[in-house]
């Protein structure tokens, strides 16, 4: 009578089913001491809360990579709810708001705060009825806006995670040994439930005004100093356009304005202003998440068009948290989380380290990682046209049917794969842009196509793999009366069969890439055509991906997704305790995703490592990435030159009064962990991981504490050499010191192959994709270069 319930039971038939059957296996149906445990000690992989990819759902409200999440998001969206909450449990002890510090610096008006505070309030007095034990605060913070709580607070939604006891399991036992069960769980979960609506209804006047309050302030927010945004689609408008979709499903309103403009008054949201770092630079003492300084406006055209933004719209909130830097760390916070840094680093070697208030990351510009210019404006933008959504639920243009997998022989429905966005709609269904790609007519010598577009490596590794023979430019490429970059592709007509017009056709419109057709291996500059010494044929990819111990399930998934649904390549998943050199000679690439390094040296073994080594070699491929970066460098494996910091590879006696921050302390330590933090790196452009980056320098996600001495023997292709290298995100005063000289990618050559290094999550959560194409650049080039 006085309430409308949403319940999205949000169930999760994957996760659902795997870990279903591992307790039906094994568990035990009377709660024994080994069966409660046995069921938090599921195999790799097979945790129920992961989805079909082996993403973690609750981490995908900002990417909105998934059609789970973009479904969901569809609906919260169609009934805009007052109240949110997102149920879980994994805890020893009931949660529910007030959160801990940081809180996301779009709430600050304090309405988030005192809500939360009302909510609090209800819950406990519910719980006190019972006797049953909660706390506030303490451990869950309101920052990253990728989370399902704090994504509909953003739309003036209170929204709120609750985690119980007893929840995520039949049963757990507690640190006394107490055992509490998913039934109870349950009738926590529900009595919070309960008491949240009652709150709610309660002050249904009050919840309803505020609501409307904050949509109110969102769209004052288009008289303030940035009045919209302008999204250049440059060179490669289709990573532009995933960017839109991005927002799109975030709730954000796109216009696409496809005419020239002015602006008089745009300032690049992340202009770099960044300069080389003196030789012997020891880098300051910067700590904690500053704001970046603005970019001074000046008059920019839009020669091309551009996606716009206005923020006079109910999602200037979410517009603004997704694309600039945030800052929402108060003083408070700063000095406590500098307090523990100060005591940490002074510890005993044995004693426990105090853990940082950080629950997540702390930067996540949309901008920064699709690696798109994005401008502030503060004046009125172009009307435009508004972009309609794509629907979740429906296959569009974009998408391609793939044929059945040769293993399998049978059709795979869920085999489909989407590069992006490729054709956008206004409401009414009529198509407003078209980016699928092209063939500008039918070639007598060869192909050409950049490699810096998004869907170049895509185009050439589906060309591989289907058995066409595809080259590469390795110096800047003068073909058909243009210029080409280093790194472009070229389908030469005469070593490839009669299909190769058709099929490169076909595949170019899915992948929304323009490709060239040249008559003549003629040049008329330049030292480099089509058929010069430099053109290098590429092999096809033969791929396998490590699974199960060490290896991360999530940065699996992450893989898993980026090979199947958007590149359509086939991969193999691989065990490591599989890899010998039978196995490995049926592959020309491995990928290792982040994983611990040592204790996959300790899984090999010196016959795996022997094998593994004689591989590369032998001209195979080996992508280590995130903190599995680390396995080359180690002694026992001996691929790289190159050692992780804080991991001397001779350790040398220390000085027992050598103070805690002293250089020879520091060296022997890694650097302290960095909770998701964007730095700038310089590019080399004529090594392959680096073809197809049009800018000197990138910026970077780094998550842990793995940072790269560079190679004395391999290429650093990518090194953070700025003076300031920090773009966005938290840094302790440590951090930009030891930084600066490290590398980020490393290419170490090896007999015929090359061991390649990446030292952060270069396709975090399939959202990162500015980096996605270091990685794609070693699966595409390292095969084939000498």
């Amino acid at each position: 009578e006085n309430a409308v319930i949403l319940v999205n039971l949000a169930h999760n038939p994957d996760g659902h089913e795997r870990f279903v059957t591992w307790v039906n296996a094994l568990g035990q149906g009377n709660p024994e001491t080994w069966s409660i445990e046995q069921q938090r000690s599921q195999p790799w992989g097979i945790g129920g809360r992961a989805t079909h990819y082996q993403f973690d759902p609750n981490r995908d409200a900002l990417a909105m990579s998934q059609p789970e999440s973009q479904q969901s998001a569809r609906e919260l969206r169609r009934w805009a709810p007052q109240v949110f909450v997102d149920h879980h449990g994994q805890v020893a002890s009931f949660f529910f708001p007030p959160n801990s510090p940081v809180e996301n610096e779009a709430l600050s008006d304090g309405i988030y705060r005192r809500w939360t505070e009302m909510f609090g309030h209800g819950n406990a007095d519910a719980f006190d009825r019972y006797g049953w034990s909660y706390y506030q605060r303490d451990y869950f913070d309101f920052h990253a806006p990728e989370y399902w709580d704090i994504w509909p607070s953003l739309t003036g939604a209170i929204g709120m995670t609750y985690e119980t006891d007893g929840g995520g399991n039949l049963a757990k036992r507690r640190d006394d040994g107490t055992i509490v069960t998913m039934r109870e769980g349950a009738e926590r979960h529900f009595a919070a439930s309960l008491a949240t609506v009652t709150t709610a209804v309660e002050n249904r006047e009050a919840r309803l005004r505020d609501m409307a309050l904050f949509a109110q302030h969102s769209l004052d927010l288009a008289r303030g100093a940035t009045r919209g945004y302008v999204i250049d689609p440059g060179a490669d408008p289709a990573r532009a356009a995933a960017l839109v979709e991005n927002l799109q499903h975030v709730g954000v309103e796109v216009r696409w304005v496809p005419d020239a403009f002015t602006v008089k008054s745009a300032r690049a949201l992340f202009a770099d202003h960044s300069k080389l770092a003196p030789t012997k630079w020891s880098g300051g003492e910067r700590a904690g998440m500053p704001r970046p300084a603005l970019e001074p406006a000046a008059a920019r055209t839009f020669a091309h068009g551009a996606f716009v933004i206005d923020m006079a719209q109910p999602a200037s909130r979410i517009a603004r948290t997704v694309l600039e830097a945030d800052a929402s760390p108060d003083t408070a916070f700063v000095r406590r989380e500098l307090g523990k840094y100060t005591r940490n680093i002074a510890r005993g070697k044995r004693a426990p380290s105090e853990d940082y208030g950080f629950y997540d990351l702390t930067a996540w510009s949309l901008a920064l990682s699709y690696g798109v210019d994005v401008y502030g404006c503060a004046e009125s933008l172009p009307a435009g046209t508004l972009l309609a959504e794509n629907d979740p639920n429906v296959d569009d243009e974009s998408t391609e049917r793939l044929p059945d997998s040769l293993a399998v022989g049978i059709p795979l429905t869920a085999r489909v794969a989407r590069v992006g966005p490729l054709v956008m709609h206004d409401a009414a269904g009529k198509v407003v842009l078209d980016l699928r790609g092209s063939v500008d007519g039918e070639a007598r010598t060869a192909y050409v196509w950049s490699c810096a577009s998004a869907g170049a490596q895509r185009l050439a590794l589906r060309m591989l793999q289907e058995g066409f023979r595809v080259a590469t430019a390795t110096q800047p490429l003068r073909a058909g009366g243009q210029d080409w970059p280093r790194g472009s592709l070229i389908a030469r007509v005469e070593r490839n069969p009669n299909t190769l017009h058709a099929r490169l056709t076909a595949l170019a419109r899915t992948c929304g890439v323009a490709v060239h057709a040249v008559n003549s291996a003629w040049i008329d500059t330049g030292d480099t055509g089509v058929g010069s010494e430099a053109i290098r044929s590429l092999s096809a990819p033969r791929i396998a991906v490590l699974v199960d111990e060490p290896v991360s399930a999530n940065a699996y998934g992450w893989l898993w997704f980026l090979f199947e649904r958007r590149l359509g390549v086939r991969f193999t998943a691989l065990r490591a305790s599989r890899l010998n050199a039978r196995i490995l000679d049926r592959y020309n690439v491995v990928i290792v995703p982040d994983g611990d390094g040592s204790t996959l040296a300790e899984q090999l073994g010196e016959s795996g490592i022997g094998s593994l080594k004689s591989w590369v070699n032998r001209g195979g491929a080996l992508v280590c990435m995130d903190d599995a970066s680390e396995f080359p460098t180690l002694k026992q494996v001996g691929l790289s030159s190159a050692h992780v910091l804080g991991v001397p590879a001779k350790p040398k006696e220390i000085d027992e009064d050598a103070g805690p921050d002293s250089a020879a302390v520091e060296a022997s330590r890694r650097p302290q962990y960095i909770p998701g933090t964007v730095f700038r790196a310089s590019i080399d452009p004529r090594n392959f991981l680096g073809y197809g980056f049009t800018n000197a320098t990138l910026p970077v996600l780094m998550h842990g504490v793995t940072f790269l001495k560079p190679s004395r023997d391999g290429v650093n292709a990518f090194v953070f050499d700025r003076t300031s290298p920090t773009v966005t995100g938290w840094t302790w005063p440590e951090t930009e010191r030891r930084l600066t000289g490290t590398s980020y990618a490393i290419d170490e050559p090896n007999g015929a192959g090359h061991t390649v290094m990446i030292a952060g999550p270069a396709d975090f959560r399939s959202f990162w994709r500015s980096t996605e194409r270091v990685l794609l650049n070693a699966v595409l080039y390292a095969p084939s270069k000498e």
